[in-house]
C-alpha cells in the first residue's frame, strides 16, 4: 500500500481508502468483517461510512457506520486508522427531502460519533448539498466543530463547482476553514448523466476539473473502478445479470464500451492487468487524487489492493480515450 501526504492537512492517508456503503447490509457482516481485516492486514488506514449507509428504516441506525465501529473497537484500532463519515444526506424514505442544514448537521454528526464509538472524526463531509440552503450558516457549523474537537477537516461530496466556489468565498473572507477536499465520482469511463443527476450526485464536470487543477485540492474518488464496468462489460450475461444493474445504469454506452476496448488492448500490449489501468488512470490526474474502492469480495480485496497504484503515462491515456 502506498500513502501520501494529504494537501492541506496533516493527514497521511492510503493511495485506497476503503469504502463500505454495502457493508453489514448488502454484503453480509461475517464477510464485512473479514473485508475489514483484510484492508487493515494489507496496510490500510482509512476507512470511508457514512450515517446513511444501511440506514433502511427511518430513525434506523448506519448499518456501515455500526460495523466499523464495533470492528475498530473490538480490535483496539481507533488510533490506527483514519474514519471518515458523510452526514446530511436524504432520508432513505424520503429521498427528495434535503437535510442541508446546520440542525441536520449536528444531529447526524453526533450520531455518528456514537455509532463509531469515537469522539472525533478525522474526516468529515457533507454528502449532499441543497442548493436552496444559504452556505454561510453550514461553514460557520463546519468551524465550530472543529474548533470543539469534534471533527479534524471536513470536505464535500455531491456539491456543484458554484455551489464549491461560494463556500471557499465566505471562508476566506471571513478567516474560516473551507473544505478541505472534495469526494465526486470519477473513473475512466464515459458518465450517464442523467442517471446521476437522477440519485443527486455529482461527476467531475469540466469545471470542477479545471478548479482542482488550479487549487491542487485533493478528489476523493468514488466509484472508480465505475462499479466493474470495465471488468465485466464484455462477459455473455452482462446485459441480464442483476448484479451489474449498477454499472450498466450510470456507465454502460458507446463511449464507455469503445474506452474498454482500448483497455483491453493495452493491457495486452503492456502485461498490466485491466485493474492497474483503470486505477492507474485514477493517479495520473494533474490534481491529487485518492481513489475510494470497494470490494464485496475476499478475492476483489487482494487484487485491488495488489494492484500497481502506478499512474497511466500521457501517451497511455491518450491510446484509451484514441486521441
Amino acid at each position: 500500500m502506498k500513502y501520501r501526504k494529504l494537501e492541506g492537512t496533516d493527514l497521511t492517508v492510503p493511495q485506497y481508502v476503503l469504502g463500505t456503503g454495502d457493508y453489514a447490509s448488502n454484503v453480509p457482516e461475517h464477510i464485512s468483517r473479514e473485508l475489514l481485516k483484510s484492508y487493515i492486514d494489507y496496510g490500510g488506514t482509512m476507512i470511508d461510512t457514512s450515517h446513511y449507509y444501511g440506514s433502511f428504516i427511518v430513525g434506523g441506525r448506519s448499518l456501515s457506520e455500526c460495523l466499523v465501529g464495533d470492528f475498530l473497537k473490538e480490535n483496539h484500532l481507533r488510533d490506527k486508522v483514519l474514519i471518515s463519515t458523510k452526514g446530511c444526506c436524504y432520508a432513505t424514505n424520503k429521498p427528495y427531502e434535503k437535510r442541508m442544514t446546520p440542525k441536520y448537521l449536528r444531529e447526524d454528526l453526533n450520531d455518528s460519533l456514537k455509532n463509531l464509538h469515537t469522539d472525533y472524526i478525522d474526516f468529515y463531509w457533507l454528502h449532499q448539498d441543497d442548493p436552496s440552503q444559504p452556505v454561510i450558516p453550514i461553514i460557520e457549523e463546519l468551524n465550530k466543530c472543529v474548533d470543539e474537537g469534534k471533527i479534524r477537516y471536513f470536505g464535500c461530496s455531491n456539491w456543484k463547482i458554484e455551489r464549491i466556489l461560494e463556500a471557499d468565498s465566505y471562508a476566506k473572507a471571513h478567516g474560516l476553514r473551507t473544505f478541505s477536499a472534495n469526494q465526486v465520482m470519477f473513473n475512466m469511463a464515459f458518465p450517464n448523466m442523467t442517471a446521476v443527476d437522477e440519485l443527486i450526485q455529482t461527476w467531475l464536470t469540466n469545471g470542477m476539473r479545471k478548479y482542482h487543477i488550479e487549487t491542487q485540492r485533493p478528489v476523493f474518488a468514488y466509484c472508480s473502478q465505475a462499479s466493474g464496468f470495465f471488468y465485466n462489460c464484455f462477459k455473455e450475461d452482462y446485459m441480464e445479470n442483476l448484479g451489474y444493474a449498477y454499472s450498466r445504469k450510470y456507465f454502460y454506452n458507446s463511449e464507455s464500451l469503445r474506452r474498454a476496448r482500448q483497455a483491453v488492448k493495452l493491457a495486452k500490449e503492456t502485461n498490466m492487468t485491466l485493474q492497474d489501468i483503470v486505477l492507474g488512470y485514477t493517479l495520473s490526474q494533474p490534481f491529487p487524487v485518492v481513489s475510494i474502492v470497494g470490494p464485496q469480495r475476499p478475492n476483489e480485496m487482494k487484487t485491488t489492493l495488489e494492484s500497481a497504484q502506478i499512474p497511466l503515462t500521457q501517451e497511455q491515456i491518450d491510446f484509451i480515450f484514441d486521441i
